[in-house]
């Protein structure tokens, strides 16, 4: 079964999506292997640098206030065609990532040949060891817990075709959505959508054919900068508390970085 990791890359003014997703394939080979084919889903009319580029029309996008530590940026955000992964993934087992999920270790190529058809990450943790947000673990004070679309498992399978079709219903009727789970943004997120199809497949809550990912993701926010590369990645964490206040924290493992900026200077050197 031909096996491999998939991004989506569409740029906007000032996040260069694309080079984000041709550095996260390099890593692919690096820690999972050359034998880990690589495919970016993107506009772009350039050549990349990955096994496979498909393309696809950009989708329409939202306004959203990006952050680079303690700056705001308004920008567009391109991300509501992400349910298109199934059918455009050359590879009968499939592991969507985000562009900014930077790999350090093999820990991904222990999905393959998983029994489970379909996983997403649930269990997120900070760096810096402090608890996540309320907003960050449930869709609503009483609402089901968020998955994270930043890691997806998928096999080609009637399971998958559904649950990414409900996807795309959720992402086509998404005013309806955000009333009914009661999101605290009407900007669509691909985490809430794919929290929302996998509470709807799994029975609202009382199946489980939609499994979660079994490893917790670990999460720097957009109010952190990468510090340096080296023996891992040191990041200079925001103290939640008292925001003036910042920590160096090293991290040797699989990590999502939500800061495209200090991303993008690194990737540049």
């Amino acid at each position: 079964m031909r096996k491999g990791i998939v991004f989506l890359a569409f740029d906007n003014k000032t996040v260069d999506y694309v080079l984000l997703a041709e550095k996260a394939a390099a890593r692919v080979k690096r820690y999972l292997g050359e034998d880990i084919e690589t495919a970016i889903i993107t506009n772009s009319e350039y050549r990349l640098k990955c096994d496979h580029q498909i393309h696809l029309e950009c989708p329409p996008g939202s306004q959203r206030t990006y952050r680079d530590a303690d700056k705001g940026i308004s920008d567009m955000f391109y991300n509501s065609n992400r349910a298109r992964a199934y059918e455009l993934s050359p590879f009968d087992e499939t592991i969507v990532i985000d562009s900014d999920y930077i790999l350090q270790t093999d820990r991904l190529n222990s999905l393959w040949g998983s029994r489970n058809e379909v996983m997403l990450g649930l269990d997120a943790l900070r760096v810096d060891g402090l608890p996540m947000e309320p907003a960050e673990i449930r869709l609503s004070d009483t609402g089901p817990r968020m998955y994270w679309a930043t890691v997806t498992y998928f096999k080609k399978c009637e399971l998958a075709s559904t649950f990414f079709a409900m996807v795309e219903h959720v992402a086509e009727n998404w005013d309806y959505y955000t009333i009914v789970y009661g999101l605290p943004s009407k900007i669509f997120r691909n985490d809430y959508a794919f929290s929302i199809a996998t509470h709807v497949i799994n029975g609202h809550g009382v199946g489980d054919l939609i499994k979660p990912i079994p490893f917790k993701l670990f999460t720097v926010t957009d109010r952190d900068k990468i510090h340096s590369f080296g023996d891992g990645i040191t990041f200079l964490v925001n103290d939640r508390d008292e925001r003036w206040k910042h920590h160096l924290v090293k991290v040797r493992t699989d990590v999502h970085c939500m800061n495209k900026y200090s991303m993008m200077e690194f990737a540049c050197q």
